[in-house]
Formats: C-alpha cells, structure tokens, sequence
C-alpha cells in the first residue's frame, strides 16, 4: 500500500491522464500552520509531528541530523542502489479550508533533482495526490516556494519533498501558509489575459499564472526579472531530461463564447520547436484539446499568431504554450482577443443535440441547424464516417439513432449539408459516449474482451494498453480466457520503475454511489488495482483498492466495493503489475453496489502478530470496556522472539474471553511457498494453538493478506474463515468466509475514521471487522502502531455506538444462518 503515494503522482502520464488543475496563485501571509516547522523538537530519536516513510527497492537511510540551515536540527535522506520507489519524511495532515490557495516553502540542499508533493485527505479519511514543484539540485542551502489551492473535497494536506533518486536530501524550516490572491490591473486593448506581460508578481511567481507538465522529464521553471519583450519580465521554461510528457507556463481559464473566432498571439524565445495548445472546458467539466500551431525554433523574441474558432460548448479556455523535448522556451505579452468574423456565403450547418461528450443511451434524437443562401437541398448525418439514416430534405433537421445497435464507448456524430447550388459544409465533429448496460447491470463495456477492435485486431474494442516509468513491457490480446475465447497479457521483462496495464474506456459514475468491481485474473507476481477518477473541473482523483496475490496457475476472482467520490465524472480500473513478471485478466465488472445488511450491525475487534505490547497494553483496555476480540496468533514467535508473547500471555487471552486464531507459523506469504510448506504453516499453527489451549482454532489471518484459490483450497482443510486485509464490509451479499472484509488501522488512523466506519456498519447492518497489530506508546513501533491513548478512544467510540462487538467466530455463527 506504501507505493501508493509515488504511483498516484507518476500516473499522470496514462493515456487518459488529463492536465494539472488550474488555480490562481496566491501570495503568503505570516502564520505558520505546520507543528515543529524547524524540526528542533524531538520524540525520542525522531523529530515531532513528522514520519519517516520509504517504500521500493533501494539503501535508504532517514535520519534526524544535527546540523540545519537555522538551529542544530534537519531531516536528512541518504539513498544508494535505488531501483525503484522514492523516500521522504512526511509532516503531520494540516487542517485546510477547500479551494483556498496556500503557500509552502522551505530550505534544502541536494546533490540530485527532488520533488514536492501533496497528500490531501478528505472528510471520509480517503487520501489522493497531487505534484507541486520539480526541485533542483543545490550543493548549498537554498530555498523553495510553491503555492497551490486545495481540492473542493480536502479536509486535511501534508506536503512531502521527495527524494526518488540515488543520492541525499537534507531539509529544514518548513513553512505552509494561507495566500490573498493578488489582482493585476485590468487591460484596456480587450485583452482576455491577466498580467499578459508578467509584470505583476506574486511572491516569487506572476500573478494569475501557474506553471506544470506531466510525464516523465526533468524541467526548471523561472520567472525571468530581466529579459522581457516588453518590460523586464518573462516567463521561462526548461527541460534538461525528457522521456514523455510536456511542461509549460499557463494563465488562469478565460470565459470564452461558444462558436467564436479568436485570435492568440505571443512572444517567445526557444531552442526547439514548440506548440501552441488550446484547453476548453464546458458547461459539465468536460475537457477537450486543440493544437493550434508549432512555432520553430528562434534565438530572438519572435511572435507567434493563430486564428481559432471556439467548439460550439466551450465555457472556459487556457492556452499552454509548452515544449515536448529537451530545451527552453521562453514567452511574453501573451494575448487573446475577440476575432471579427465575416459571415460565410458557403452553406453552414451546425450539430445542436446531442451535445459533445454526453453520454447516450436507447434511442437518440441526433438534431442541426442548416442555412444556405442559395437553399438547403439536403442534410445527410453520419455515425462514426457511415451515413445515419437518409438524407434530410426539410427543416426541421433530425434524425432518430438507436444507439442498441451501437457498442458502448465513444463515438463520431457528423452531419453534411448540400446547397441547392451543389456547394456543401461539413460539421464539427461531435464526440459521445454510449453507455447501454447489460442485462447484468455491467457498465463496462466489451466486458469479456470478446469483441475485437475494427481497427487494431491486437486489441479488444474498448480497450487500451498503458505503461509509464522505465521498463520492458509486452502487451498480448490472447486468445484464451476464463469465460469465451478471449483475454489480455501483460508481461514485464525488465523494469526499474512505473507499473503497466490494460484499461477499458472510462465510464461515467454518480458521485456518492457504491459499486462493486470483480475482474479474473492470473498472475506470477503480487499485483495492484487501482480507480482513476476524472472529477467535474477536469482534476483526477486515485483510489487504492487492493494488491491480489500471485495466482499463476488458476484463475482467481478479484472483487471490491468503492465509493465514488463528490465531484466524480467518470472512472477506470487499472489492473496493473511493477515488477518483472506477469498478469492476465478477463470478466471484468463494474455495476453499482447497495449492502443487504444482517438483522443487525455487527463489530468484531482482531489483532495480528502477537506483539507483547497488545497483551501489555490493549488487553486492560478491553477489559475496561468490556470487550473482547479475536486474536490472531504467530506461533513460532511464541517464547522464542523478543517483543512478542508468550504462551502464559496467549492463554491470559483466552482466559479473559478472547478467540485466539492462527496467523502461521512463520509469517509466510503462502502464496509463494510450496505445497508441503504451505501445509505445514496452516497445519502446525494450529496444531501449536490447540495443543496449548486444548480447544479447536477454527479462524485464520492470512499473513500480509495474501491469499489465491490454491491458498484458499488448503486453508479450507483446517479453518472455517480466511481474513484477508482487503478493505470494505461483510453483508449479505458479498460475503466470503474465505476473504473477510476489514478496516486497517494504522498510526495515522483518526478517531474520526473509526467513528464513520461504526456509523457505516450501523446504517446498512454490515460486519465491521477491525485490525490492530502493536499497540505500544513509543513512537518507534512503526506504521503498524496505534498508541494506547487512540486505542482508548477508539474503544469508547465502540462500546458508545451500542453496536454488539463479538469474536469472528461468534460473527460467523450469527450470520450464517442469514446466508
């Protein structure tokens, strides 16, 4: 789950990724709202109000240092033989007002390019991610400044400078500040640009002008004080590194006028050639992209100018002028103006409904409006180049389009007009989604991967493959599956970063619904599977939802419950694999979701490890309570591993009226071992636990969640349930004795989190499964931790929520019946 923060940022480069959000820029008050700013104060051997946090495949040293840029303190990252993953100290979540701008800053030294990023979580406790700023590299202290809005759903935002390379990072006086827009003067030539010429300033950016990219390059962005076309200011980019992506200055969206011609101009300076790219908007938060032209390449200030008609639903346009390659590029005086436009005497015809990016379903009125001055002979339509329907002789101009007959996903509507002087016009084009469920309620369509695409047949339609970061990647539409004739192959042979994948067309959610995901696959690695959402103003979010297990020899379902989040448009799943290896999938399913509850709420209270600190700790406040949980039981750490119990503790335990489960013998993935081995691990864990209790062990916790169906065959020999690590509830309709569904806490976890999951379990009467692992008042236990005092609290919240708490095993009796 770790990788999750690097992977959400890098997988801006997928092929439906969308570019950053666009916000006005602020300049920073004085209040600064992060605890333990200058890293001065210390918890131990680690500062207060930070954590350290490294995830992939490297030598990573975090270390509190005694040297700093002011005061004796600093946070320093040392990392050597890095072949993936990234590492950062992580300051503790700011409570944050949505859509206010804010401005981080502090001071580093750095031997190689570093990153900042921020994480937002929002008022249900999900988290998702945004790149700030590209840092470069500086052999002395130096400082850095970026300001940024938050999302309209974030509640909370930590800010992470990242170290994803060989090499070191030390930091220091840390500062995140809430910002005052500043206004430039307004323009009197009807220029639709703020400050065009960029010499308004706010903080150490121009005011209304925000600077990005997406990919995979390495660019340095400058606001140039002393080399304009006009004035003394410019803005610059540049790129040292590019393997994909583009990276620009823009200003803040314009209104724009559906339909209008409109003329740009710029000044620029670049060493390579570079393009000019209009962004509009509509009314619903749809984006689309135009290039209007590629500008060479001149050593002098030199002016680029296109003329450009608006599409008939923009509401708002920004103009990138970026660079997609090694160089620099440097512009000024940037302008956008109104065009005066003199009527056409040829025929114009116009497509009025549907309207572009809309998605459609059943039987669809395709309408346009049509003038000539010599008279409109006929109005032909067409669906993707083929013609719909006959032609159009008289006004009104419409035809009907059953769209049953057309597969789901994105299609073409034109329509072309012959003049009574033969003189004909062709329409803009109108793109639309069809999306006519399944009798089952799958929103996916191609479902199956049965139907090949008509114009790659090493495809299925509907679908894309994608891969980003650097690897080896082979893509195969085979010919075999679980269900049908047809599936799809991704193999890695070689790889040092990103992750790859085959993706359907996204398909437009309602935001606050529950749906449910299924897919089968096989796979010889650990996978993941994550939900890329496209929200209304164009920004994407990314949710987390599971790492399936190896499964090379069987298919093995997948299955998850989510919710969409406010604001969502459209989602798609990307089943992917990191690492060499690879992963096959089929039958996936999207369809929406609603709980059938038990008669009642249900809370079961689990811990795994067999740490000393729950016994030490968590089982007096339990008792406090009155409550009693299930306890998941590393046997070949009993009496032999310091930190762990022994076996006085384990039958204190169930003494005190606590279930005691097996979680193995040795903390194996099972899914990677041998038959014999993963006998021996279920078998004699048990065999340990009954012997010294003298009562039968009939749950299993399945160490780091891991499970596939050989897994599940084997636990089947010996437990009547198999807890996974999965996140999500138990109801009547998705449970699995032999996939549990749980809620993880960690040292992050808020009260507030466990107080919306009890109210979750309550308003749909679900089985809340809950996981501890340490509980332990030093800092020093790591992620896994919940300190006494938040266990303490999150006990009251349970025991004042009035919902019955019972074992897993009492659970499984109450509920099966209800089956």
């Amino acid at each position: 789950m770790k990788r999750l923060c690097s992977l959400v940022v890098s997988l801006l480069v997928l092929c439906w990724a969308v570019l950053p959000a666009l916000n006005l820029t602020a300049s920073a008050t004085t209040v600064n709202l992060m605890a333990n700013p200058s890293a001065e104060t210390a918890n131990g051997a680690s500062p207060a109000n930070w954590t350290a946090d490294s995830w992939g495949t490297s030598n990573t040293t975090l270390s509190y240092a005694s040297t700093g840029n002011t005061g004796v303190r600093s946070l320093l990252i040392t990392t050597s033989g890095r072949s993936s993953g990234d590492s950062k100290w992580i300051p503790d979540a700011v409570n944050v007002t949505a859509n206010q701008s804010y401005t981080y800053a502090d001071y580093y030294q750095t031997d190689v390019t570093t990153e900042l990023d921020a994480q937002y979580t929002n008022a249900g406790g999900a988290v998702s991610y945004a790149y700030l700023a590209t840092v470069p590299a500086s052999a002395t202290w130096a400082p850095i400044t970026t300001t940024f809005t938050i999302p309209s759903t974030a509640t909370k935002v930590s800010v992470m400078h990242i170290l994803a390379a060989n090499g070191s990072l030390q930091t220091d006086d840390f500062s995140l500040t809430t910002t005052t827009p500043v206004t430039p003067p307004g323009n009197t030539d009807g220029n639709l640009v703020s400050n065009p010429s960029f010499e308004t300033a706010n903080g150490n950016i121009p005011a209304n002008w925000q600077n990005g990219g997406w990919g995979t390059n390495t660019s340095i962005f400058t606001y140039v004080n002393n080399d304009g076309h006009t004035g003394i200011r410019s803005a610059k980019v540049q790129t040292t590194a590019y393997t994909s992506g583009d990276a620009k200055w823009y200003f803040a969206p314009i209104a724009v006028q559906a339909s209008t011609a409109y003329t740009l101009s710029d000044y620029y300076k670049s060493t390579i050639s570079s393009s000019l790219v209009a962004q509009y908007t509509d009314a619903a938060g749809v984006v689309t992209y135009q290039t209007l032209s590629v500008p060479t390449s001149s050593s002098t200030w030199q002016m680029a100018t296109v003329n450009f008609t608006t599409p008939a639903t923009a509401k708002t346009m920004v103009i990138f002028h970026l660079i997609t390659g090694v160089g620099t590029l440097q512009i000024d005086d940037v302008s956008v103006i109104p065009t005066t436009v003199t009527p056409p005497t040829s025929p114009s015809i116009s497509l009025t409904s549907p309207a572009a990016n809309t998605v459609v379903s059943g039987t669809v009125s395709v309408n346009a409006t049509a003038s000539s001055a010599a008279g409109v002979n006929n109005v032909q339509f067409k669906l993707d180049g083929i013609n719909l329907g006959s032609p159009v002789t008289a006004s009104p101009y419409q035809t009907s389009w059953n769209t049953i007959s057309t597969p789901n996903g994105t299609h073409s509507l034109t329509a072309i007009v012959t003049a009574n002087d033969s003189q004909s016009a062709v329409s803009t084009t109108v793109n639309v989604t069809v999306n006519n469920q399944s009798a089952t309620g799958n929103q996916i369509s191609n479902p199956s991967l049965e139907i090949v695409d008509p114009a790659n047949a090493k495809q299925p339609l509907n679908w894309n493959s994608s891969t980003w970061g650097t690897n080896k990647t082979t893509f195969s539409y085979l010919a075999t599956g679980h269900s049908g004739t047809h599936s799809v192959k991704t193999q890695i042979s070689s790889y040092s970063s990103g992750s790859s994948y085959w993706g359907f067309a996204a398909r437009p959610v309602t935001p606050g619904q529950l749906y449910d995901f299924t897919d089968y696959y096989k796979s010889n690695v650990v996978n993941e599977i994550d939900a890329t959402f496209t929200m209304s103003d164009g920004s994407v979010q990314y949710q987390y939802l599971g790492d399936p297990s190896p499964s090379p020899n069987s298919w093995t379902k997948f299955e998850t419950q989510f919710t969409a989040p406010t604001g969502a448009v459209s989602v798609t799943m990307a089943h992917n694999i990191y690492s060499v290896g690879w992963l096959t999938t089929d039958d996936y399913s999207l369809t929406t979701f609603s709980y059938q509850g038990f008669n009642r709420p249900i809370i079961s209270i689990t811990s795994d490890d067999a740490y000393a600190s729950y016994y030490k700790y968590g089982l007096p406040l339990e008792q406090k309570y009155g409550l009693t949980a299930t306890d998941y039981i590393l046997t070949g750490y009993i009496n032999n591993t310091t930190g762990y119990m022994t076996s006085a503790m384990v039958k204190a335990l169930y003494a005190a009226g606590h279930e005691i489960g097996s979680h193995s013998v040795s903390h194996l993935d099972l899914t990677t071992v041998t038959a014999t081995k993963m006998d021996a691990e279920l078998k004699n864990s048990q065999t340990f636990l009954q012997t010294l209790l003298g009562v039968p062990i009939k749950d299993y916790a399945a160490p780091y969640g891991a499970y596939n169906q050989q897994v599940v065959n084997n636990s089947k020999l010996y437990y009547q349930t198999y807890r996974g690590v999965q996140s999500g509830y138990n109801a009547k309709n998705n449970f699995d004795a032999n996939n549990i569904m749980v809620q993880n806490l960690v040292v992050t976890t808020t009260l507030a989190e466990v107080k919306s999951w009890i109210a979750q379990a309550q308003a749909t009467n679900t089985w809340l499964v809950l996981v501890y692992h340490q509980i332990d008042p030093s800092a020093a236990a790591g992620e896994y931790n919940t300190y006494p005092s938040d266990f303490d609290a999150q006990l009251a919240a349970i025991k004042a929520s009035g919902v019955a708490v019972e074992t897993v095993a009492q659970a499984v009796a109450e509920i099966q019946p209800q089956l």
